[in-house]
């Protein structure tokens, strides 16, 4: 790549010319730590509503349960239940800051977790009645084949409006409505939920749409969680948050009915019921041949697939804990489809579910002791097959330790679990071994290490065969002063792929090869004052596929990426923000593309994935009119090198340039 030493200078340049002089917010940087890991999700996240939710409302560590700390993010279960020990030994915390007496929590810790918990002397009574909207507008400026030749007849614009309502402190509700680009009615997606908390017995009764969260996810799990990434500690233990309403986007992944949930002493017991309306497709004999998941509606086909579905499902799960030492916890359902799921695939999904009927039934564990905590489940569906996931946490002076093993038969059907998994997908055909490491090798650098050893012993939807892999990831964070932050990471992959290729008579072969892929990044954040933020960051990938037939290799084909980018933040006033980032990229095709966590309007995520060569630009305006309003603005600008058009289909864009604008009002009361 010629342009790559150019780049890299340029990247130099910008480091050598700015000096760091002040202090680095917590928020800023943990962010996007966590949800970076999230590859290929966008727009609306889980993990982005658990931030905010935590920022908005605080929680009161002498009031907090280990359920309720243990949804903090880079805080686990073992420090969890470190805090509660502490806060039982001195009688209760007299302000945050007290954190750091607490054996386990260290100084970044407490830095990590500062804004997601307060100090409180009584429960605060809040306001009888309180509302907050959100409402957001975006659209590609450029149009797409279907736009102009008429095969998405509406607007290429896409809404999204929220309305939140709370009141007396025992009721609350939401209204989600959204329309896609090239959709036809602004409330084509609809969400909602009211739920009633009852305090004194610790209760709550939910109806409309919600996700039931239990145990390690193997038979019950939302839209929520950590994947691999820097944190090698964080995605090790699902932290289930029992009902919970559900406000994503995704379309078929929410339950639709009613749901009570209490806690009697050392018993917590959940009932739900759902029935819901699913997109999907119908074959000519009138059965379920598969889901349809992108949620759009712009054609006539694509309409023809919308509630074609229908599930019925009942379920719940009982939970004993005692003195939050140990908990015991079963969860088990029952789902009706109609019409029939039928997979037409038997070669790609030999072991799909098929029928009317589903059962899925687990057993749950989480034990601690002292700096220790091992966890499991083990799950079974109605055709006897089984899940199992078990791990441990570790807590010492200086380092965390983790460590997960699950196995999940090729045959195994849980249509609504999510465990621990290389594919975070549904847990089947997949045994693997984790461990991670986290080390605090001085007072300001941390090492973080994990390697993950995977199986799949069926064949995979691109795989034709059994295949395995292995992720090593070696991260180094390091604060020489206060205001800079220096981070180093390596990560190495390594998976078995389907490649064509020419064998030694010139024949064009297909076979399943180890794909090596290594991904080298520099990282820093540092402030040249209290109203200038920098971020700079070189990521490069290289991948290496050899091309052999039996034990005979042909040579070895060499792919790479590398990109680059700027980031700048500027707080011009008190209720003005400006920030933006200028990003250079260059890789050689889609299997060495690179992901890239961005800045978005509040409540969206988005982990660009750069695949080609060019540039890429953007800013991101928020004005604060007084305390009720606030005011979003985003423009975009992707420019390729090497291409003159996107996409494909009716989808194709020709131009070499893309460029998106957002426009997102939030008024509360």
């Amino acid at each position: 790549m010629k342009t790559h030493s150019r780049t890299i200078f340029i990247f130099m340049l910008l480091i050598i010319f700015q000096h760091p002089s002040s202090h680095l917010t917590a928020q800023e940087v943990q962010d996007e730590d966590i949800l970076e890991s999230q590859e290929e999700i966008n727009e609306q996240s889980d993990l982005i509503e658990l931030l905010e939710t935590l920022r908005a409302h605080p929680i009161d560590l002498n009031r907090a349960d280990l359920r309720q700390l243990q949804q903090i993010p880079w805080l686990n279960s073992v420090e969890a239940k470190a805090i509660l020990t502490y806060r039982n030994e001195i009688g209760g915390f007299k302000s945050v800051a007290a954190l750091a007496e607490v054996p386990g929590i260290s100084p970044q810790r407490l830095e990590n977790i500062w804004e997601f918990v307060t100090v409180g002397a009584e429960v605060s009574r809040g306001k009888v009645f309180s509302l907050r909207q959100r409402s957001r507008y975006k659209q590609r400026l450029e149009k797409s084949v279907g736009f102009q030749d008429g095969t998405y007849p509406n607007s290429p614009g896409k809404l999204y409006n929220r309305l939140d309502l709370a009141l007396a402190g025992n009721w609350e509700g939401t209204l989600l409505l959204e329309k896609d680009s090239g959709e036809k009615h602004w409330n084509d997606l609809s969400i909602f939920y009211l739920r009633l908390n009852h305090n004194p017995l610790n209760s709550q009764i939910l109806i409309g749409n919600f996700a039931v969260e239990s145990g390690q996810g193997l038979v019950l799990w939302g839209t929520s969680g950590f994947s691999k990434g820097i944190d090698p500690i964080a995605p090790v233990k699902k932290r289930p948050g029992g009902l919970k309403p559900y406000t994503s986007v995704d379309e078929n992944a929410a339950f639709y009915g009613l749901a009570y949930q209490a806690q009697t002493n050392a018993l917590t017991w959940l009932a739900f019921i759902s029935k819901n309306k699913l997109d999907a497709t119908i074959s000519g004999t009138d059965e379920v041949s598969g889901f349809y998941e992108t949620g759009l509606h712009r054609t006539q086909l694509e309409i023809a697939k919308q509630d074609q579905a229908e599930e019925q499902i009942f379920g719940g799960r009982i939970q004993f804990e005692h003195q939050q030492h140990f908990t015991l916890g079963a969860t088990a359902y029952r789902s009706k489809y109609q019409p029939e799921l039928w997979n037409p695939d038997f070669e790609r999904g030999y072991f799909a579910f098929r029928g009317v009927e589903n059962r899925v039934m687990g057993i749950d564990f989480d034990v601690y002791y002292e700096k220790l905590n091992l966890f499991g489940e083990l799950a079974q569906s109605q055709n006897g097959k089984n899940g199992a996931i078990c791990g441990g946490l570790f807590l010492f002076e200086s380092f965390q330790y983790a460590v997960l093993y699950r196995q999940y038969a090729k045959d195994f059907q849980s249509l609504h679990g999510s465990g621990f998994s290389r594919l975070a997908d549904i847990p089947q055909n997949e045994t693997g071994i984790y461990s991670g490491l986290r080390v605090d090798l001085f007072s300001n650098t941390q090492l973080s290490v994990f390697y993950d050893f995977y199986k799949f012993p069926w064949r995979r939807y691109f795989q034709e065969m059994p295949s395995q892999g292995e992720d090593f990831s070696l991260a180094i964070a390091h604060k020489p002063v206060r205001s800079f932050t220096i981070k180093f990471r390596w990560r190495y992959k390594v998976d078995d792929e389907m490649v064509d290729y020419t064998n030694q008579y010139q024949l064009e072969k297909t076979g399943l090869m180890p794909i090596k892929r290594h991904y080298f990044r520099l990282h820093l954040d540092y402030r040249l004052s209290a109203r200038f933020l920098f971020r700079n960051r070189i990521e490069t990938c290289r991948i290496d596929y050899p091309l052999c037939e039996n034990s005979a290799c042909l040579g070895t084909n060499k792919e790479s990426g590398i990109i680059l980018y700027q980031d700048v933040k500027y707080l011009i006033m008190k209720m003005f923000t400006l920030q933006g980032r200028v990003c250079f990229f260059d890789t050689d095709s889609f299997r060495s593309r690179i992901y890239v966590y961005e800045n978005d309007v509040p409540g969206t995520m988005n982990n660009r994935m750069f695949v080609g060569k060019g540039t890429y630009w953007y800013s991101l305006l928020s004005y604060r009119v007084g305390d009720n309003l606030k005011v979003h603005l985003k423009y975009s600008n992707l420019y390729f090198d090497d291409k003159q058009q996107s996409g494909s289909g009716s989808d194709l864009i020709n131009s070499d340039t893309l460029r998106d604008v957002s426009i997102q009002l939030e008024f509360k009361f």
